[in-house]
């Protein structure tokens, strides 16, 4: 979604600049920082659709081919986007 957002060039750009003036790779790389934030972001809506369904499978087979099992799915209140 970076790339795509800020086009190719401008992202490589921004990116391999970041990469040079932090000295190497970095949460500090603005990249890295909204790709982590967003990271974290999904980690807690996980954290909560399992919690919700604690004693559920989140498939109704073990083994191939799965189907999701409806009754796991429940609604967490938040949605979260990409970082712009």
């Amino acid at each position: 979604e970076q790339y795509r957002r800020d086009g190719l060039i401008k992202f490589l750009a921004r990116y391999v600049w970041d990469f040079i003036v932090h000295r190497g790779y970095s949460q500090k790389i603005r990249y890295e920082a909204e790709a982590t934030e967003f990271q974290q972001q999904v980690a807690m809506h996980l954290s909560k659709e399992f919690a919700n369904n604690s004693g559920r499978s989140h498939c109704r087979e073990q083994a191939e081919p799965h189907t999701v099992n409806e009754d796991f799915l429940v609604e967490v209140a938040e949605t979260f986007r990409f970082p712009v």
